[in-house]
């Protein structure tokens, strides 16, 4: 594992708990295994809107965990899981790009289909610690998903963890959107 990794920033607002139980998103928060296949499991329909994906700007928070420079851009993929038609997730993955021309080629390539599918189907992805944070009006995500999504609620759950293959990471980060509270236990 890279050392960059396993260094925590002190002003990093992301926490290494998720909110106390028994809060409602709890179980959506910590689960460890495929969030996509839950989602499908509990939906008639489940589709993968794309929004955007290329080379952007990451916040410097994201730069650090990815192995990248602050000032150069990362391939940035920004999708909403839908569960029948209802925008339930924003995920926001972040990769550098030299991992994407080597270690994460496919990435590029998933047009509509889900990463989750693809990184649990390798026994070789694993993936580090899940770090959890409430976003509201002031948060760079939280602005991403107003450009989509104009009415949120104030405030947003919001995880992320960076899965590695072949000693490259990438970073992915799921916001919970309310309709995810509508879906079966």
């Amino acid at each position: 594992m890279s050392p960059i990794l396993k260094i925590r920033h002190p002003n990093d607002p992301w926490l290494a708990l998720p909110p106390s139980h028994p809060h409602p998103l709890r179980p959506w928060l910590t689960e460890r295994g495929s969030l996509t296949a839950r989602l499908q499991a509990r939906t008639g329909r489940f589709r993968v809107e794309v929004l955007n994906q290329g080379l952007k700007r990451v916040n410097r928070d994201e730069a650090r965990l990815v192995e990248l420079d602050a000032a150069r851009k990362g391939l940035v993929r920004e999708v909403i899981l839908r569960c029948n038609e209802q925008p339930t997730v924003f995920a926001h993955s972040v990769a550098c790009p030299r991992h994407i021309r080597r270690t994460w080629r496919f990435v590029a390539r998933l047009g509509s289909r889900p990463l989750g599918h693809v990184l649990f189907a390798n026994p070789r992805v694993s993936r580090l610690a899940l770090h959890f944070q409430h976003i509201d009006r002031r948060h760079p995500l939280y602005r991403r998903i107003r450009q989509w999504l104009p009415a949120l609620p104030v405030q947003l759950w919001a995880r992320r963890s960076v899965f590695m293959l072949k000693r490259s990471p990438m970073l992915v980060t799921e916001v919970f959107l309310p309709a995810v509270l509508e879906l079966p236990k």
